[in-house]
């Protein structure tokens, strides 16, 4: 597993959630027609997150923590090979907000109708499902490749929609009406247990509020194998602070 293609899907991840946000409260469940609520797709549309990065690399045994802005803007549409209508979303990078923002890479988001995908780096994923309802699962990663070793800890994610339509606030900003998108919570023992042989991780959720988008995110995934092994793995935590 090459750490830095995880850490780099990680991040496009959120790059389609970008462009979606949740929800209007009726029972809460919303709509397939008020899709435009929690999935402004348009161009020009953008919003940027502070995001705060650890990597655990075992083979130097190095824990090492970052932080750094991004920025998402959709900038151009197209038809896809089923004539679906798809968004490219320029990436942008900056140390801080004394940094000028360079281009860092490039996502793709895909309107299905009932769905939204993104396409990164040869991995699809299936980000939201309408209509938004309380509880309600699905299978986001049905179409990534689980044969990559590199992606395997994808497997077994449900999906979940949760305190829709009610607030949330990610530390930077608070937002009166969002969706939390449960995704996967596994942990085999804790890693801060001395003498423990074998340790795995696995947590990730996102945020999205109405009328704007991924407002937070949080991923990580670590394994620890061995009692005197270092971990290999990476945490982050993404939380928007501004948006059009």
């Amino acid at each position: 597993m090459h750490l830095p293609s995880i850490i780099k899907h990680s991040l496009y991840i959120l790059v389609a959630a970008t462009v979606l946000a949740s929800c209007k409260k009726e029972n809460t469940v919303l709509s397939g027609n008020n899709k435009s609520a929690y999935l402004p797709l348009a161009i020009g549309k953008s919003i940027s997150y502070h995001v705060d990065s650890t990597v655990w690399d075992d083979i130097n045994s190095v824990k090492t923590t970052v932080t750094y802005d991004l920025k998402y803007v959709m900038a151009d549409t197209f038809s896809d090979n089923m004539k679906r209508l798809t968004y490219r979303v320029d990436i942008y990078r900056r140390a801080n907000g004394n940094s000028n923002w360079k281009a860092n890479n490039v996502m793709y988001i895909t309107d299905a109708d009932s769905s939204v995908e993104w396409f990164e780096d040869n991995v699809r994923f299936v980000k939201m499902v309408f209509p938004v309802t309380e509880n309600y699962t699905w299978d986001g990663n049905s179409k990534v490749n689980l044969a990559d070793p590199d992606l395997y800890y994808l497997n077994g994610w449900v999906y979940k929609f949760t305190n829709v339509a009610k607030p949330f606030s990610n530390g930077y900003a608070g937002y009166g009406d969002a969706v939390i998108v449960k995704q996967i919570d596994y942990h085999l023992n804790d890693l801060n247990t001395p003498g423990v042989s074998f340790v795995e991780k696995t947590y990730a959720q996102e945020v999205f509020a109405k009328n704007v988008g991924l407002v937070y995110r949080e991923l990580t995934h670590y394994v620890k194998n061995g009692a005197l092994a270092f971990p290999k793995g990476y945490s982050l935590k993404i939380a928007a602070y501004e948006n059009n």
